[in-house]
């Protein structure tokens, strides 16, 4: 699978109506906005994918020992996390107006991921096991050194898979929560 990105023309249609672009950045034509959100969008992307896949878990599992959070979030994290290792989402930016205007100031190199925040529960997948139920999204926060900030979300989709790709899932399912399992563990000793 493929994850699926927004139109970037009519996004940027859209934000060239806003007063917002239009005071940060007043000489930008949407042609060339969507030319830099792309390549904002996809650099945002390649970092919080590469910090989510690699970092995130144990990450959110430190703050669990600290924060006493329900070990369920965490299952829940962990199947989401393999939708997103699967491919199986859609992703954009919230609050794209910062990003150009760092992208454009020169910025870019100074990108911090700051935290991750999760949404509710919006769907089922039935397993042979359980029911189990994915976040609808995670967001990354973004910020440069002049706390310009904004997200990357990651709107996972399963109901975009073909019964043979849920086929080639569940391995992937099982090794996130083996993973989770294990980060678990070691947290607690």
């Amino acid at each position: 699978m493929r994850p699926e990105e927004w139109n970037y023309q009519e996004q940027c249609k859209k934000l060239s109506e806003g007063e917002e672009l239009k005071k940060l950045l007043p000489d930008l034509e949407w042609e060339k906005c969507a030319l830099l959100l792309r390549r904002g969008t996809r650099h945002c992307h390649a970092m919080a994918r590469r910090y989510l896949l690699e970092k995130a878990l144990d990450d959110y599992i430190t703050n669990y020992n600290e924060k006493k959070l329900d070990s369920a979030e965490i299952r829940d994290l962990a199947i989401t996390l393999s939708l997103i290792n699967f491919n199986d989402y859609a992703y954009h930016i919230i609050e794209a107006p910062w990003m150009l205007d760092s992208m454009v100031k020169g910025y870019a190199p100074t990108w911090r991921m700051t935290k991750i925040s999760h949404s509710w529960h919006s769907m089922e997948i039935l397993t042979n096991e359980e029911d189990i139920k994915p976040f609808s999204s995670i967001d990354v926060d973004i910020r440069d050194t002049m706390n310009r900030e904004w997200s990357i979300s990651f709107e996972v989709d399963p109901w975009r898979m073909t019964y043979r790709q849920y086929r080639r899932w569940l391995p992937v399912l099982q090794k996130w929560r083996d993973k989770a399992l294990a980060a678990t563990a070691a947290a607690s000793l």
